[in-house]
C-alpha cells in the first residue's frame, strides 16, 4: 500500500474530527442524499465508497482520499504530479474553477468579486493581471490564505446551493449579500464541469470541493487570521 495514499485518508479523518458540525452536515447531504445521525469514520467510508465506485476502483477495493482527488483533478483537466499532496490538489481545482467562473462573469460582478476578496491595493495589479492571464493559481502562494478562503468558501456556496442542500447564508454569512451574481456564475461553472465529469460524479465533486473549503478554513483557524467563521 502506498503510504502517500494511506495518509491522505488518514489526514483526512483529523480534518472531519475537528470541523464544524455545520460543514460535516454538507458532506452527509452530499453521500447519502439526506441528513443522517453519522460518524466520522462512517462518513469517510460512505465517501470513498462513492468515490471508488465513480473510479471503477470497487473491484480492487476501496480508494483512498488522494486517488479520489486526483481522479476529480483529471476530470477537470487540472494538472498534478506523484509528489502532489491531496491539498495541493484541492487549491488547483478551487483555482481552476474560479478561473474558469472569472472568465465568464460581468465587470459588475468581478468588481463586487474582487472587493469581497480582501486584497491590499499593492496586491490589486498581481491579482488583476493574474486573472486576466489565467496564471491565478500561481499567484495564491504570494497572496496569504485569505484570498484562497474567499475562493474557497465561494466555490464550496455555488456547489452547494447548485445542490440546493443549504441556504447560502448558512455557508457564507455576511460574505453573501454582495456576492450572488457571482455565486450564480460560479454554479453555472461548477454545474457545467459537474455535467462533462458523468452523472456518477454529482457526489464526488462536491465532497471534494467541500472537503478543500473545510481545509482551508481549518488553515486560516489554525494561523489565527479569522476567530470566528
Amino acid at each position: 500500500m502506498d503510504e502517500k495514499l494511506a495518509q491522505s485518508t488518514q489526514s483526512l479523518l483529523e480534518l472531519l474530527e475537528s470541523a464544524d458540525k455545520e460543514d460535516i452536515d454538507v458532506l452527509i447531504r452530499y453521500n447519502y442524499g439526506e441528513y443522517r445521525d453519522t460518524t466520522i469514520q462512517e462518513l469517510i467510508k460512505t465517501m470513498l465508497d462513492n468515490g471508488s465506485h465513480d473510479i471503477g476502483r470497487r473491484l480492487w477495493g476501496q480508494a483512498h482520499y488522494l486517488e479520489i482527488v486526483r481522479d476529480v483533478a483529471n476530470r477537470f483537466h487540472v494538472k498534478w504530479q506523484e509528489n502532489d499532496s491531496e491539498q495541493i490538489l484541492e487549491s488547483r481545482l478551487l483555482a481552476e474553477i474560479f478561473q474558469q467562473s472569472w472568465d465568464k462573469m460581468s465587470s459588475k460582478d468581478k468588481a463586487a468579486l474582487y472587493d469581497a476578496l480582501g486584497q491590499s491595493a499593492a496586491d490589486g495589479e498581481r491579482l488583476s493581471k493574474a486573472l486576466i492571464d489565467g496564471t491565478f493559481y500561481d499567484l495564491l502562494p504570494a497572496t496569504g490564505y485569505l484570498v484562497i478562503w474567499n475562493v474557497a468558501r465561494l466555490v464550496a456556496a455555488a456547489a452547494a446551493r447548485e445542490a440546493g442542500i443549504i441556504t447560502l447564508e448558512s455557508l457564507m454569512g455576511s460574505f453573501v449579500a454582495e456576492l450572488l451574481g457571482p455565486i450564480g456564475v460560479v454554479a453555472g461553472v461548477v454545474i457545467l464541469l459537474t455535467s462533462l465529469a458523468g452523472p456518477a460524479y454529482r457526489k464526488t465533486i462536491p465532497t471534494v470541493i467541500q472537503v478543500a473549503y473545510i481545509r482551508q478554513k481549518s488553515h486560516l483557524q489554525t494561523k489565527g487570521d479569522i476567530s470566528s467563521l
